[in-house]
């Protein structure tokens, strides 16, 4: 196998700029050259944690777990969950398996693997990098317009949506796929199906949104659309609930819509957080990307798993100065304990280090707003209390212990609150929590699923609340 080469470019400024070099060589490492342009005129780099006045080159020493950065990583198709196909990873593996045989050699293993998957998939997605195969691709692909279609009204409807949105990303034929419906839409990440679209909310019109050409020309509101998946019936409406609880709880969250369009599965239509009104993009990296880089410059453990760090260490983290020097570290401090509370309170088992995030650029950013709450435990398969532990406590488990709520209270001193911000922060989380679980005995998901997600979040209102 050569040495890969490939061209990392940001949208951070608003126009595409050239950021780094990435090369791959044959043991698997990975070596990041920041540009003399990128470093003179301090762009956002590829992790906030990146001040490109220290760095210049990074070699990154991949492992099985994390063969990529996971700022790079996020970038493509996530692995298959558990016992499920994600749809996007499937195809683009078959165009990574057409293309290796086209070139005369296959990915060895897994880091390979990973590479090809980026270098097909990893621009257009939430956030503000792109990756390419080469500048003059990344020209192309800036100068094209978008691929556009309507996802209700087109002929041939979600197979036409598919088909498009993996020949975007991949940059290949839109044909190649062929014809017939397939059985889910392609994933931005997470479980539930997603793709990135514009929508008119006067019209109910989706348009996809799939990167290139000029984004201030494209109308309409930029949104992630999730498509309720087979076997989940019920999860647009309670995650649709679940934003209402974490506005309630004092949280920022974009705004959503639910569609119910005839032969369609259900959508929930989130408001991207990352796209300003004028389709300028803003840096966004995960919470387990911040610590995992974090760590590796510590003496401690490593965070290699997005469920790995207990919420003390994300607290202990936003609080630190040499971390992000211009965070406003209290105003993060009281959104996190409002999120992870009030996550406890509805539900959502799921809230790990993916799906917490830091917004913007490292000289001013701080916690995005809400995304992906869906109050998992509604369903038995994915019933534990949290994905990250709390005050010592192991809560991959589906009854709360009696110490969580001494665990609550000692995490909001641990976040700075004073006496009265931490009670006022439990009274709100505690309120809106009991408006969504009324919410949900009178929704229209199935009952099992109601039924069982109000007794279980009720469990560890219990706990919490005495």
């Amino acid at each position: 196998m050569p040495t890969l080469t490939a061209a990392l470019w940001t949208r951070a400024l608003g126009q595409p700029r050239r950021l780094a070099t990435l090369v791959m060589a044959e043991s698997g490492a990975l070596t990041l050259s920041y540009d003399g342009g990128a470093i003179k005129d301090r762009l956002p780099g590829l992790s906030l944690m990146h001040d490109l006045a220290v760095h210049r080159d990074l070699i990154y020493p991949p492992s099985y777990a994390n063969p990529l950065p996971p700022a790079l990583a996020e970038l493509a198709p996530p692995p298959h969950p558990a016992g499920r196909l994600n749809p996007q990873r499937v195809v683009v593996e078959a165009l990574a398996d057409s293309i290796s045989a086209e070139r005369g050699w296959r990915a060895a293993n897994v880091l390979q693997r990973e590479w090809d998957l980026l270098l097909l998939s990893g621009r257009g997605s939430v956030g503000v990098l792109d990756v390419f195969e080469s500048d003059a691709q990344a020209e192309r692909w800036y100068a094209t317009p978008a691929i556009e279609a309507d996802l209700l009204q087109d002929s041939a409807g979600v197979a036409a949506m598919f088909r498009a949105a993996v020949a975007s990303t991949a940059m290949q034929p839109a044909d190649f796929l062929g014809g017939g419906r397939p059985a889910a839409l392609p994933s931005v990440g997470g479980m539930m199906p997603k793709v990135l679209a514009r929508f008119d909310p006067a019209t109910d019109q989706i348009t996809l949104d799939l990167g290139g050409g000029a984004p201030a020309s494209r109308s309409g509101v930029a949104v992630v659309v999730k498509v309720e998946p087979s076997g989940y019936d019920g999860i647009v409406e309670l995650e649709g609930l679940a934003y209402a609880a974490c506005a309630a709880a004092g949280l920022p969250v974009p705004r959503i819509w639910v569609l119910r369009p005839p032969e369609f599965r259900p959508l929930l239509l989130v408001e991207r957080i990352d796209i300003g009104a004028d389709g300028s993009a803003t840096p966004m990296e995960s919470l387990f990307s911040i610590l995992f880089e974090a760590t590796a410059r510590g003496r401690g453990g490593r965070v290699t798993t997005a469920n790995a760090a207990p919420y003390e260490m994300v607290s202990a983290a936003l609080r630190m100065p040499n971390i992000l020097p211009d965070l406003d570290r209290a105003a993060a401090a009281e959104q996190l304990f409002r999120h992870v509370l009030i996550s406890l309170l509805i539900g959502n088992g799921d809230l790990h280090l993916r799906n917490l995030a830091l917004l913007g650029s490292r000289a001013q950013c701080g916690l995005a707003p809400v995304y992906d709450p869906a109050p998992m435990r509604a369903w038995d398969e994915h019933n534990i209390v949290s994905a990250c532990n709390l005050g010592g406590l192991d809560l991959e488990r589906a009854i709360a212990p009696p110490a969580l709520g001494d665990a609550v209270t000692a995490f909001a001193i641990a976040c700075g609150l004073s006496a009265s911000a931490r009670a006022r922060a439990i009274e709100q989380c505690l309120e809106a929590g009991s408006g969504f679980l009324a919410a949900v005995e009178n929704c229209a998901a199935p009952e099992a699923c109601r039924w069982g997600l109000v007794k279980r979040a009720g469990q560890v209102r219990a706990v919490i609340g005495g």
